[in-house]
């Protein structure tokens, strides 16, 4: 007999079964393949950026949309994931995002929320007198200092 591990999210107790009928897993976590039973079922929460709304989960198959991102664990539906839009500066690209790892340019700022790509952010150079150092920036915070003056477009630090 070609015996097959129950799928992830399920369990047998039994030897010689001819299914898996035991659901393992609750709503807002998974399982791998193989479990013999609950404990040994290792049900997992979802992680972030991801959710399942259904029992027996070998996946979490939901997932916060393209420009948004979750910090949540365990989620078992969209609005409990929480997914919250990309701040400026950023971007994610992706469904399911725990970060928003896409960023503007360091010289650039953006205060665009939800970006799904580059082009999307809309990022700008940072004004003349302005500078941002680092890459992400919603803001240009970096200034000249009383006295001076700058005309430059996008930059990255005083000098």
């Amino acid at each position: 007999a070609a015996c097959l591990d129950c799928p992830g999210g399920k369990f047998s107790a039994t030897t010689g079964a001819s299914v898996c009928s035991g659901v393992a897993c609750k709503i807002g976590t998974y399982s791998t393949p193989g479990a013999t039973s609950l404990s040994t079922a290792a049900c997992l929460d979802c992680p972030a950026g991801k959710f399942s709304a259904t029992t027996g989960a070998s996946i979490c198959s939901g997932t916060c949309n393209a420009g948004t991102y979750s910090i949540m664990l365990g989620a078992f539906s969209l609005s409990a994931a929480a997914c919250l839009d990309c701040p400026g500066g950023r971007f994610s690209a992706t469904t399911g995002a725990s970060t928003c790892s896409g960023t503007c340019n360091a010289g650039t700022y953006s205060t665009t929320l939800g970006a799904i790509s580059l082009s999307t952010a809309a990022c700008v150079d940072c004004p003349g007198g302005k500078f941002s150092a680092t890459t992400g920036a919603s803001t240009c915070s970096g200034a000249c200092n009383a006295g001076t003056y700058s005309t430059t477009l996008g930059a990255i630090s005083l000098s």
